[in-house]
């Protein structure tokens, strides 16, 4: 139908415009032949996204920003980075779903943006240690041998993180499930 293809297409320049702050994102942290050549190959894409959609490329853009401030702070909460990241696209899908959109069904997205969010850091953990990039769980870290050793040594509060995430998500779930069409 004429409705779902608009989604489609809405969604479509969405995921082109999260996909573009990922990658430059990935560039600002150094160099990444990965991400010139993505940015390159969805150029004409980012380029028709943002002309089509310009207030989800502000939303997007503007979620970012924040995440880069705190990421500048040197904050160490996981949950809240992910918050502050699945938030930028949190707003654009509020737009996307419109009038079916409910609390309910936001902090299921959220909580499944900052799993994704905190997941992502954790496997990360060598890598950005390594090359010095910002990562939550790295923060105020100077010794580092392996991601598997500092896991180990953190268990309680990696896994108490992830606990967290994942009973609000399980909540958010069963709120969410009975209204599902």
């Amino acid at each position: 139908s004429k409705r779902h293809n608009e989604l489609l297409k809405r969604l479509a320049a969405y995921t082109v415009l999260v996909a573009n702050n990922g990658l430059i994102d990935d560039k600002m942290d150094g160099p990444s032949i990965k991400s010139n050549l993505g940015l390159l190959w969805l150029n004409r894409s980012i380029e028709k996204a943002r002309k089509d959609y310009p207030h989800y490329d502000e939303l997007i853009m503007k979620g970012y920003e924040e995440l880069r401030e705190k990421e500048a702070a040197g904050c160490n909460d996981p949950i809240e980075m992910g918050t502050t990241s699945a938030m930028s696209m949190i707003w654009v899908l509020r737009e996307l779903v419109g009038d079916e959109w409910t609390p309910e069904l936001e902090e299921l997205f959220l909580t499944m943006g900052i799993w994704v969010y905190v997941m992502d850091a954790v496997e990360d953990l060598a890598d950005d240690f390594k090359e010095k990039q910002y990562n939550p769980f790295l923060v105020g870290v100077t010794e580092f041998t392996t991601a598997r050793d500092f896991i180990v040594k953190n268990a309680y509060s990696i896994s108490g993180v992830l606990g967290t995430i994942v009973g609000r998500m399980q909540a958010a779930y069963q709120a969410v499930r009975p209204n599902m069409k």
